[in-house]
């Protein structure tokens, strides 16, 4: 696993605490500039994890893992209290209210805020204290700003690591079961009766990430009609998430020349392709798009039309987005689909009983059967689907909850149209699937596939804990957030007293625990508990 969804987790929650706090600053009393400062602490750590994440940052996943948990701890400990100032704002707000209403105007008589202000006063101190040594530990790590990165790096000699995995146009097409048909209906899209007659027309290969879209897209690049059909004017790019126009195009310089090009100049590079390619066919893969900014697509699409080649040219774009799609404007698109059960058990034993592997007894071939299918036919995948829905509404709720949802200042967008909208990034990205539909069509719930559910779990380690069983007690961690109790007996528990303190999010089934009235800082609560008929205060 890359670093690089441990920092945009981390970053989705400094984006939450850095308004929270900022706005509570007019609010405080005595404290005034060590809430700033607690504020300008947020902004610089967000920026720190941004910087590190564009520039692709070379430190052992081990270390920025526990870096980032620390900084988990803090930053929640920073919620806890911004949370309280919040409530305790709120709370003398609506008691002075109700004292004007009762004609109330002593003022002596309402509650002191004196001692509490002293003690948030010392609780943003010593957030502030913790937020020091996390930037003085992340400096010594190599979390720095860009400019001293930029410095550092002209004394330093080794290369740096590319920030997206690189593709390339070669395919062992032996090892490839059970995309014949993929393969001719593309091709067909190609050079076929799909023919659009546009004179640049772009073809999407869709699907979630180890569906095959790349290994898809190298043997329609290396077919026999292809390749007569557009002869040498053949071009691969692994694109990724650095969609950089000029780049692109020095690229397929170099994938026509063998020459490596480094033109800045954007009507110099197209000048140079146009020597190339005016006047014939061609054909251009764009492997692993992600770019969902039509400027950028614009600029590309009006270069290549710069190039003059003749009409029949065209493209082809693997990507998981639908918003991807619709950005390029496509003519055509394939959804690649999963593998059969035959297809899936023939890659398996490809594999697995191949080049001086284990004897295929009848005890492996069981064991293997089964892994196979786990995988529900994605070529990539070791681990099952989730058989689990995931309810659309009640995850957004969820999101609402814990905060996550903000509309920016700027909109009209209510909370739920945020999480709509969150939702729907997710799905186009492939991180959903299987969606299910009302009569109206409204989603009512997906899946989600457990590679992604694993990443998932990595990025929220030790916040998350499931238990079916009161013995699993001694797998509480002090630092889990959200729990989720699903006993099977009727039995009397209680929550461990250091979780009590932190604790978000719980989910119960049959059983309350007895001092639920202890968990302050609750913001989702759900049970299934029917015969419950009233929850102690809270």
């Amino acid at each position: 696993m890359s670093a690089s969804p441990l920092f945009s987790a981390a970053q989705v929650m400094l984006n939450y605490l850095i308004p929270l706090a900022a706005k509570q600053i007019s609010l405080a009393w005595g404290f005034k500039d060590e809430l700033q400062r607690l504020c300008d602490k947020l902004e610089l750590i967000r920026a720190l994890l941004r910087d590190a994440e564009n520039r692709g940052v070379i430190i052992r996943l081990e270390t920025i893992q526990l870096w980032l948990k620390k900084l988990k701890s803090v930053a929640c400990c920073a919620d806890d209290v911004l949370d309280e100032f919040k409530f305790e704002t709120l709370r003398r707000k609506i008691e002075v209210q109700n004292r004007l209403k009762k004609k109330v105007r002593n003022f002596f008589s309402l509650s002191n805020p004196l001692p509490f202000r002293l003690k948030m006063a010392h609780k943003v101190k010593h957030i502030n204290l913790l937020f020091d040594n996390l930037c003085k530990e992340a400096n010594d790590i190599g979390l720095r700003p860009a400019d001293q990165i930029l410095n550092a790096a002209s004394t330093s000699v080794e290369p740096r690591e590319l920030n997206f995995r690189l593709t390339h146009p070669f395919v062992d097409d032996s090892q490839v079961v059970g995309r014949d048909g993929d393969v001719s209906t593309v091709i067909d899209m190609l050079i076929g009766s799909y023919d659009s007659g546009d004179d640049l027309s772009v073809i999407a290969i869709v699907g979630m990430g180890g569906m095959g879209k790349t290994t898809l897209a190298q043997l329609v690049y290396n077919n026999d009609k292809v390749v007569k059909h557009f002869g040498d004017q053949r071009m691969w790019i692994c694109v990724s998430d650095d969609f950089i126009v000029e780049r692109l195009l020095n690229q397929m310089v170099q994938s026509l020349t063998g020459d490596k090009s480094e033109t800045e100049n954007i009507e110099g590079i197209v000048r140079k392709l146009e020597e190339k390619l005016n006047g014939k066919k061609y054909l251009l893969l764009l492997d692993d798009v992600w770019n969902e900014n039509p400027n950028k697509w614009e600029c590309m699409r009006n270069s290549l039309l710069g190039i003059g080649g003749s009409k029949g040219s065209k493209i082809i774009a693997t990507t998981r987005s639908m918003c991807v799609v619709s950005t390029m404007r496509t003519s055509l698109t394939h959804h690649l689909s999963q593998l059969s059960k035959n297809d899936s058990w023939t890659m398996f034993r490809k594999r697995a009983f191949a080049n001086r592997g284990p004897i295929e007894t009848q005890n492996l071939v069981a064991i293997g059967r089964n892994m196979v299918e786990k995988c529900k036919g994605v070529p990539l995948a070791i681990k099952s689907l989730g058989d689990f829905n995931i309810q659309k509404d009640k995850l957004i709720q969820l999101w609402m909850a814990q905060g996550y949802l903000q509309p920016s200042s700027e909109s009209n967008l209510e909370m739920e149209d945020v999480g709509n909208n969150y939702f729907n990034i997710l799905l186009h990205n492939s991180l959903f699937q299987d969606i299910k539909l009302d009569v109206y069509n409204n989603i009512l719930s997906c899946k989600m596939h457990d590679l992604v559910h694993d990443l998932a779990l990595d990025v929220s380690e030790g916040n998350c804990l499931a238990l079916t069983s009161i013995a699993s007690e001694a797998n509480y961690h002090p630092e889990v957030q959200h729990l989720s109790f699903d006993l099977k007996r009727n039995i009397s528990f209680e929550i461990p007293k250091e979780n009590v303190g932190k604790l978000r999010t719980i989910f119960l089934t049959k059983n309350v625990p007895k001092n639920i009235a202890e968990v302050k800082c609750i913001r989702a609560l759900s049970s299934e508990a029917i015969f419950m008929i009233e929850l102690p205060y809270l």
